[in-house]
């Protein structure tokens, strides 16, 4: 039962984390070149303690790590049509045991198009093959989203109020780097070596400068893929494989320049070991420019579960579902954060009752050489029958240009989490620091 333990603590502390790999994907989607580019290339070593060993890490509670990453990308931007190809390969290992070093990788792919005057498509697709340790610093979109360097109306848009200034800029968040959007608990009984894959598809309707329609699919999961660490594993207390899908219909219409108002309808599957459901779910939202520099967005509804298979306790069919973001930018800092209450993940973890509250910062001023960020997380899952997660995260950093092309940063993380599966409980803390010397050939446009 340690192992799992060690899954929750990665697996939370992946909530809102800044990694080396941040910084290549903010020059990725900061860029305006098209072709191919190297977009960064990182040496990091750092320090982890946590209450149990993480197998990837070593089979100390306290290790000395090191590794290294590299990002390429493509990207072709033209008036009606924008793609992008986008891949980072990480190596990283411990002192404490050179056999259990690993190597893992990410790739993500977009295209939006524009298929007639009235009428836009866009897919995109992500995968990853990585072990729990990579996962231990990997950004989320809304850190990516607050590093960004956006106008404020790019990042209302982006939070789902307006407009976007350009469609390079709108591919950029419709193509968000959805190996960064996954929902960090659903990693937490998958095992030490973790395969996800992400695919969705968008069609939106613009009747008017008034009134759009907005139809979307996805389809993601998840499963554990064993190592050299494979004799370190649980299999009792690992998933081998979750997935999930969802399509959806979304109606907007703007009141103003600075208010829109929505509904949206979506059915959805969640598949695992333990459940199998089927959901549909009714949500209106809102969302206004409360001023020069603030936004705000809201939405709230119901879904309704049904259970094809529940081999443990029970689970909700009917309940209530919110979200709420929040959006600050200024001159020189960027403030995003944001709250959702859902009945299940995309990835077909767990149905149930899932929160999630996350917050990001960042300052960088234009003419400083220092770029500063901190971050914090909050996550539970309950009500599904076999798993409760919890725990919450908080961390910080700073990064200083030491040229054009290269920069130093150093990050730290703390946990704190709980958890109990099949009725069997644990709970931990951890804290882990991290020093990074990044390069990149064309530096980060800000």
């Amino acid at each position: 039962m340690k192992y799992f333990a060690s899954s929750v603590l990665v697996s939370l502390l992946a909530v809102t984390g800044h990694a080396q790999t941040l910084l290549d994907h903010v020059n990725f989607r900061g860029s305006e070149r098209g072709g191919f580019g190297i977009y960064g290339a990182t040496v990091f070593t750092g320090y982890s303690r946590s209450s149990v060993p993480i197998p990837s890490l070593g089979l100390n509670r306290s290790n000395v790590t090191y590794g290294a990453s590299g990002s390429v990308g493509w990207q072709a931007h033209g008036e009606n049509t924008n793609a992008s190809v986008f891949y980072t390969g990480t190596y990283d290992g411990a002192n404490a045991d050179t056999s259990l070093g690993s190597y893992g990788q990410t790739i993500f792919l977009g295209l939006s198009t524009k298929l007639a005057p009235k009428w836009t498509a866009s897919i995109s697709a992500s995968g990853g093959d990585n072990s729990l340790a990579q996962y231990l610093f990997q950004p989320l979109g809304l850190s990516v989203l607050s590093a960004l360097p956006t106008t404020f109306n790019d990042l209302s848009a982006a939070l789902g109020v307006g407009q976007f200034s350009t469609a390079q800029i709108a591919a950029v968040n419709t193509q968000q780097g959805t190996v960064y959007l996954i929902s960090p608990i659903r990693t937490a009984l998958l095992g030490d070596r973790v395969r996800s894959y992400y695919g969705q598809g968008s069609l939106n309707y613009a009747f008017s400068r008034r009134l759009s329609f907005y139809v979307s699919g996805s389809i993601a999961g998840g499963q554990n893929h064993s190592g050299s660490d494979a004799a370190t594993s649980a299999d009792n207390y690992s998933l081998p494989r979750s997935i999930g899908g969802s399509a959806g219909l979304t109606w907007s219409y703007p009141l103003s320049a600075r208010t829109d108002v929505g509904f949206g309808l979506t059915e959805g599957v969640n598949q695992n070991r333990y459940q199998t459901s089927y959901s549909t779910s009714a949500t209106v939202f809102f969302g206004r420019k409360m001023g020069a520099h603030w936004v705000v967005h809201a939405s709230g509804g119901a879904t309704r579960t049904q259970y094809a298979e529940q081999l443990y306790g029970g689970a909700r069919a009917l309940q209530g579902i919110a979200s709420g973001s929040l959006g600050f930018k200024f001159r020189s800092q960027t403030l995003t954060a944001n709250y959702d209450l859902t009945a299940s993940d995309s990835y077909g973890f767990a149905t149930g009752t899932s929160t999630s509250a996350t917050g990001a910062w960042n300052w960088h001023r234009p003419t400083s050489k220092l770029t500063m960020f901190s971050s914090v997380g909050r996550q539970k899952t309950s009500n599904t029958g076999f798993v409760e997660i919890s725990g919450w995260q908080a961390g910080g950093g700073a990064a200083v240009s030491l040229s054009r092309e290269t920069s130093l940063s150093v990050q730290y993380v703390y946990l704190d989490s709980a958890s109990r599966f099949l009725g069997v409980g644990n709970s931990l803390n951890a804290h882990s620091v991290r020093a990074s010397l990044s390069w990149s050939p064309r530096g980060i446009q800000r």
